[in-house]
């Protein structure tokens, strides 16, 4: 019941489309049912009878019928498709919301390859259900009440098998349903096995290579393969009995049809045209009654994928907050941040409370595990605090519309990700921004001369996430793309570590010129990063053991001079 709940949400708003829907069905099983009806007159009027002045009229209407259903049977399955896109989208968009609003920690603890099976077939085969597979439903049930009416007015007797026959075939679909559903289960389970190997094998390409392990890797994918052919067998051995006891029932009725309807006309108790009809119509019923109950059996199926997405977003999202940064951002306050990972039995902070100077430069700096990218994560809104506030102007960060905060905010990451595009199209992200206002800053960052010296410039394709870049000069693409931005706060989360140090110092140097006045905050783990910082926060284990500016701290001689004096030991050897 919960997954027809789900469903329904989305199916309401598609209500014009359902109505639309209901009365092509109805005019289609209309002319279906007429078109088939008037042979009987064609037959005992026009022929037996000999009745010519009713052929042209009869053959007439016949004609219409047949081209009105033909009409609406090219019609439907665009309708359908109709119904099936929107819904996707709707679902789609929907999902893609969820990904964007949930905590970051949660997406990272999932396989790519489950996010990508949620919108190739959950998010296909869902909506499926509701356009195809429900127009089939609706169409076969309303032909198969209009049958049974036909029937039980031609022969009480004859009902009554067509009936047994129903019911049969229901207990027959329920019997073998459960077995489908279980097959299908396995198979879908080995489908996804699959593809995690898939993504694994391609991923780890270099890796494999590397370490020679082709057969290794192939005898993995040969496993799973073997597995799901398995299931996949299984499940069309199972379909394959349940056609054969259907199958087998229909000629049994169809049989009883046809020598029971010609006993009735040896008797004078049917006329030859009804007699035609009603074969022909029995043989409807009998097939639809079938595809009613494999539509109704395929909606079952597949709502049951609703189940995985229903689990995948069963985390609640915080909502944002409401209010606007219409003056800007005049303040940030650390209010005693505590915060732990899921996996974790300690904190990876705990109750870090500093201001940060509007307009200033901030270095973030301390060992690895010490939080450095944790804590900016949190100024960013990629975490919420376990405990404490993010306070901006005052006001906790949750409470400012978080849209609105990452208008005012730009992040970059150690790793950042590249899109299989044109660096002019990685640098802009969706803006609209002059050639001339992309090299200024290209010169910032240090990859003016690369871009020169491409043959397509801007608009060389670097490959997915930017596998024909090197590490350096990955990070300065990602680095030009947040300078682009008009952020008020800019955070760098150890964003130049792949750049060589006489690159980084030119960098450093262009980036005070350009960030003069705004706020900067510079995760780090060379300590050369952040020397010239106007407040540099020195954290350990979770910590904020140390504050202020350069020579202050190295006055103190206290965790942070031993620090710098380990990394400049380490430059000179």
């Amino acid at each position: 019941m919960k997954y027809f709940k789900w469903t329904w949400t989305y199916l309401k708003r598609q209500k014009l489309l359902l109505v639309l829907i209901l009365v092509l069905t109805v005019i289609q099983i209309i002319t279906q049912f007429g078109g088939n009806f008037y042979q009987k007159q064609l037959i005992d009027d026009v022929i037996v009878k000999g009745d010519m002045n009713l052929l042209r009229s009869t053959i007439l209407i016949i004609g219409v019928c047949y081209l009105l259903h033909a009409s609406l049977t090219f019609l439907s399955p665009y309708v359908s498709l109709q119904n099936y896109s929107r819904l996707r989208l709707d679902m789609s968009g929907w999902l893609l919301r969820y990904i964007n609003q949930v905590s970051i920690l949660r997406i990272q603890r999932e396989r790519i390859n489950d996010m990508v099976s949620l919108f190739l077939w959950q998010l296909h085969l869902v909506p499926f259900a509701l356009s195809d597979r429900l127009w089939n439903f609706i169409q076969n049930l309303t032909l198969s009440l209009a049958l049974i009416i036909f029937i039980a007015w031609v022969s009480p007797k004859m009902l009554f098998i067509c009936i047994l026959t129903a019911i049969i075939y229901v207990w027959l679909g329920y019997f073998y349903g459960i077995k489908t559903k279980e097959a299908r289960k396995k198979v879908w389970d080995a489908r996804y096995k699959l593809g995690v190997c898939l993504e694994e094998g391609v991923s780890a390409t270099r890796e494999i290579t590397a370490y020679n392990l082709d057969e290794w890797d192939s005898s993995r994918y040969n496993s799973l393969f073997k597995e799901y052919y398995d299931h996949s067998m299984q499940e069309v051995r199972t379909n394959n009995k349940k056609l054969i006891w259907s199958k087998g029932l229909e000629w049994v009725t169809l049989l009883f049809i046809f020598f029971y309807g010609a006993y009735m006309v040896y008797n004078g108790q049917m006329s030859i045209g009804v007699f035609v009809v009603t074969y022909i119509f029995g043989t409807q019923y009998l097939s639809t009654v079938l595809a009613l109950f494999d539509s109704g059996t395929d909606i079952i199926g597949h709502l049951t994928h609703v189940e995985r997405i229903m689990k995948f977003t069963e985390q609640p999202i915080e909502k944002s907050g409401e209010r606007r940064l219409k003056s800007g951002v005049q303040t940030i306050y650390l209010d005693k941040i505590t915060f732990r990972y899921p996996e974790q039995e300690s904190d990876a902070l705990h109750e870090i409370e500093c201001e940060l100077p509007i307009g200033k430069t901030i270095g973030i700096v301390g060992g690895s595990g010490s939080g450095k990218s944790t804590l900016a994560g949190i100024l960013f809104g990629l975490h919420d605090p376990g405990e404490g506030n993010v306070l901006v102007n005052g006001i906790p960060l949750k409470e400012w519309d978080y849209d609105d905060w990452k208008m005012n905010t730009a992040i970059v990451l150690q790793e950042p990700y590249l899109f299989h595009d044109t660096l002019r199209q990685n640098l802009l992200m969706g803006q609209e921004i002059s050639d001339e206002a992309i090299m200024r800053v290209l010169k910032i960052v240090q990859l003016e001369s690369f871009i020169h010296s491409l043959l397509n410039g801007l608009d060389t394709i670097i490959g997915e996430r930017g596998i024909t870049l090197s590490g350096g000069q990955r990070q300065r693409v990602a680095l030009a793309r947040a300078l682009l931005r008009p952020s008020e706060v800019l955070i760098l989360d150890e964003a130049t570590s792949a750049l060589d140090l006489e690159t980084e110092r030119k960098f450093q140097a262009a980036l005070r010129q350009e960030r003069l006045g705004k706020t900067t905050v510079i995760v780090a783990h060379r300590l050369s990063t952040i020397r010239d910082a106007d407040l540099i926060l020195v954290m350990d284990n979770g910590h904020v053991v140390e504050q202020g500016g350069h020579s202050v701290l190295m006055a103190l001689g206290g965790y942070y001079r031993k620090l710098v004096d380990t990394q400049e030991n380490i430059y000179q050897d």
